[in-house]
């Protein structure tokens, strides 16, 4: 482990999220209905750039919808997924920061077996609906 290296979890801060439930936390997701991965150009960085873009279920069933876009994504690993339902048990995100001058980086993992993991560098909630 770097000496200088810094991990705190993320706190969930969304406002459209917190309308709806003021305590979210990621255990509230209870599965993924679709995931998409794919390189595009970013003009910031004047490079492709990996993006994740997920669309998870809540736990109050099937109408409640969270749609999440991972961007800068690294090291992405997916396992034991297939047939028609895809169950999680939520996740962590660890802010990862290695110190002055560094960029901090976001770590995810799931609760259980690690089945997700991930790093990425900012994310973007699309969208949260209730259908």
């Amino acid at each position: 482990m770097n000496k200088y290296r810094h991990e705190k979890r993320y706190k969930w801060s969304d406002p459209q999220i917190l309308a709806l439930y003021p305590q979210f936390s990621s255990q509230f997701i209870t599965g993924i209905e679709s995931l998409e991965l794919y390189t595009d150009y970013d003009e910031w960085y004047s490079e492709k750039l990996s993006y994740l873009k997920i669309t998870f279920k809540l736990i109050d069933g099937i109408k409640e919808k969270l749609t999440i876009l991972f961007k800068d994504v690294s090291s992405f690993r997916l396992e034991g997924f297939g047939g028609g339902y895809h169950p999680i048990s939520g996740f962590d995100i660890i802010i990862l920061d290695y110190g002055p001058g560094t960029t901090v980086q976001y770590e995810v993992i799931d609760y259980e077996d690690g089945a997700l993991f991930f790093y990425f560098r900012s994310m973007e909630v699309l969208s949260f609906s209730q259908k």
